[in-house]
């Protein structure tokens, strides 16, 4: 009880363990987050050449130039410069929400609103002074720069001006996305000037940490691209994203609207996860990703590196560029987060975790628990198998889930499937322990249940007479089920369900018994029992299948009666049906079971065909059927061959018999006519004379209702209108193959 109680609680928090870990909380999240980081500092993302660049605007550029913000005039020849060494696009990593306040027209204004003597105001008034802003929007719209616009915590008036199209294939992919409640777009002249429009939207993970950039994401019922995703549209001179999702063609969902599978951005596949972001595959801090702003403005130095680049303005000079943590890094800033995600779809290096990561996960921790759960079973080697498999368990996932990083950039999750299953290692450790000691206190009062009370010092004194084995024997095996028993169970309260149970048992069992059979064990509503063993019976071929025509013959005096006490307490009760099964063979009987505990019983071949004829009695619609040696061995009971089958787990086919009767049965003229009229349908249904077999089952069926038999020569019309209907192999030699146990 103590050791079952142990498995019930190893059993909890395995189910425990599993719906946690499918509810995927925040700290979780976390571990697993921090398990993929070490991951990434391990072995981060090499780094190699691309047409990535960032132009910095790092302290020595503010020191050189100015402080921040830069007059848009200044940003605006940044953009002609640019341009002019050949880049292939221009992403600025800033948001430009307001006008300029250096621009030559607001300080005009300004001036304006003090209280100057009126011939200054009218010279003034006067003045027709440029806007730095409409300077910059004519730079921009020289074509190729890309602006960007932030997210807003609440909702807002203005929104973001798409410059791009959306297609999608599959499921829609707006619920799958990011929602961002509002937008602080770019100044409209110089939104109106770009060729691209992108937002940055990046968040972190509850810890801080930048895991997942997104590519798109929503607003309201629209679909936003981000600034790497925009910029990456502009620089190959695309018009539309294309977004497949569940549902779409060559997308693995298991029929579930699992989300996002992977966008396409002009000539890139980009895979994503559900939710449309990508993994950051981290280099660290890579100083060849950027250059410094002012060296732009330097005519000594040559910009001829930057053609054909990408390029992304950014600042990461302190107090300006929000600094960042990623899974290498714990300083960054937003540019290099783009850069990276532009530089993994350029070189078609991701990181992915697929759909199918959490469910191998789960499984695996299912299966991990339950092995350590049922290798605490064998009292005596249960904790070093245990823990053989726990350290098998912990090297094979941290193994496998390094692996599949290193080689695949697949990520699996190792930490939580260990955690989980250690404390069910504890908790059947713990239990082994107490039920060890207390099963050693009780095996004296225990084996005098069993044994005579003078031999229990003999065996606490010398275990070694408890021995495991048994003997090879010529058996008959008895397999017994009710039919429709679980409907039943159903119905009716668990006390009743036991009551009547045992009393079918009980007859049952009489009829066993006083044919001189052994009962092996009760299997809920089904019985094992053998012959000629453990004393040797002679005939045990003819007795178990008498017994099988009594047990048979006793339940519809049973029926009546449970039928009669049990409409008393309003229960409906149809009756039980029974299927039988009996095959006679070599089987070794003995003391079977583990060293600690074990049963007198019998195993072999002929046991498993034994119960594999019981099951059968339900494809052939009657309630006894006896393999051919059983037939041979039992003499002159009234069998009737039903088929040549060839059932689960065996290769050679087997022919299968029904018993209909006793010895008195057998010699009646009219189950003569019958076996020989079905002796004949069987001869016609093998040689595949479809027809005649038809014939010979209509004269077959004249001398069935006295048997029972109708159902049967039923199955055999469906069966002949099957094979009739589908071509058959050459070599098809009338063998039935059992689809079912």
């Amino acid at each position: 009880m103590s050791r079952r109680l142990g498995w019930l609680l190893a059993l909890i928090m395995m189910v425990l363990g599993i719906g946690l870990r499918l509810l995927d909380p925040a700290p979780i999240q976390a571990l697993r987050g921090l398990v993929f980081d070490a991951y990434q500092k391990f072995d981060p993302r090499p780094y190699k050449p691309s047409p990535i660049r960032i132009i910095d605007i790092d302290d020595e550029s503010l020191s050189r130039l100015g402080q921040w913000p830069w007059p848009r005039t200044v940003l605006g020849e940044m953009v002609e410069r640019l341009r002019q060494a050949g880049v292939a696009t221009i992403g600025f990593n800033v948001v430009f929400a307001e006008s300029d306040r250096t621009s030559p027209a607001r300080m005009i204004e300004s001036i304006r609103n003090l209280d100057l003597p009126p011939a200054v105001q009218d010279a003034l008034g006067g003045l027709d002074l440029p806007d730095n802003d409409v300077l910059f929007a004519a730079s921009v719209a020289g074509g190729g720069v890309v602006t960007g616009f932030a997210a807003s915590g609440h909702r807002t008036q203005a929104t973001p001006t798409l410059k791009a199209g959306f297609a999608h294939a599959g499921d829609n992919p707006l619920p799958f996305l990011e929602a961002v409640p509002g937008a602080i777009p770019t100044l409209a002249p110089l939104e109106a000037a770009s060729a691209g429009n992108g937002g940055l939207i990046a968040r972190p993970d509850p810890d801080g940490v930048y895991r997942r950039i997104p590519l798109f994401f929503r607003i309201g019922g629209d679909i936003y691209p981000s600034l790497a995703a925009e910029v990456l549209r502009v620089a190959q001179g695309a018009n539309t994203f294309l977004i497949k999702s569940s549902g779409a063609s060559g997308v693995v969902s298991f029929g579930d609207p699992t989300g996002i599978d992977s966008v396409k951005i002009g000539s890139f596949v980009v895979p994503t996860d559900p939710s449309g972001k990508i993994w950051l595959y981290d280099t660290g801090p890579v100083p060849e990703r950027s250059m410094p702003a002012w060296r732009v403005f330097d005519p000594a130095y040559d910009l001829s590196s930057l053609e054909g680049m990408i390029v992304l303005v950014g600042a990461t000079a302190a107090g300006l560029g929000d600094a960042v943590a990623t899974p290498v890094s714990p300083v960054t800033s937003a540019p290099v987060l783009n850069a990276q995600i532009l530089e993994q779809i350029v070189h078609q290096t991701f990181l992915g975790r697929q759909i199918w990561a959490e469910g191998a996960e789960v499984l695996f921790l299912a299966v991990l628990c339950l092995l350590l759960t049922l290798s605490f079973m064998p009292r005596r080697i249960g904790a070093y198998l245990s823990t053989s498999l726990g350290a098998i368990g912990v090297i094979g996932a941290v193994g496998a889930s390094w692996w599949a990083f290193t080689e695949h950039s697949l990520l699996f999750d190792p930490v939580y499937p260990i955690l989980v299953g250690s404390v069910v290692y504890l908790i059947n450790a713990v239990f082994s322990y107490m039920v060890s000691e207390t099963e050693r206190r009780e095996v004296r009062g225990a084996f005098g249940r069993y044994v005579a009370p003078e031999l229990v010092d003999e065996i606490a004194a010398d275990p070694d007479v408890l021995k495991l084995g048994g003997i090879r024997r010529e058996m008959t095996v008895l397999f017994c089920d009710v039919r429709g028993f679980t409907s039943f169970s159903e119905k009716v309260e668990p006390e009743i369900l036991t009551q009547t149970l045992n009393r079918f048992l009980t007859v049952m069992t009489d009829e066993l018994l006083s044919h001189r059979g052994t009962v092996d064990k009760y299997m809920g509503d089904a019985i094992m029992a053998f012959w000629n063993a453990p004393f040797e019976e002679p005939h045990h071929a003819r007795k178990a299948c008498l017994t099988a025509l009594d047990m048979n013959a006793a339940l519809p005096a049973l029926n009546d009666a449970l039928k009669t006490e049990l409409a008393a307490g309003g229960v409906a009760f149809d009756g039980f049906r029974i299927g039988i099964g009996i095959n006679t063979g070599p089987c070794l009987v003995g003391n079977m079971g583990s060293e600690q505990r074990f049963n007198y019983s019998v195993i072999g071949d002929s046991v498993n065909l034994a119960s594999r004829l019981e099951g059968q009695t339900k494809e052939y619609k009657v309630p006894i059927i006896v393999g051919e040696s059983t037939r041979d061995a039992a003499g002159d009971l009234a069998a009737l061959e039903l088929d040549l089958i060839r059932v689960k787990g065996k290769r050679e086919a087997a022919r299968i018999f029904a018993i209909l009767g006793d010895a008195e049965t057998a010699r009646d003229d009219a189950f003569g006519r019958l076996v020989a009229a079905h002796e004949a349908m069987l001869s016609a249904y093998r040689g595949r004379a479809w027809n005649d077999a038809r014939a010979r089952i209509k004269a077959c069926r004249l001398f069935a209702g006295g048997y029972g038999l109708d159902p049967l020569y039923d199955m055999y019309d469906a069966r002949l209108s099957e094979l009739a209907a589908s071509p058959l192999p050459e070599d098809w030699d009338g063998v039935y193959v059992a689809r079912g146990k």
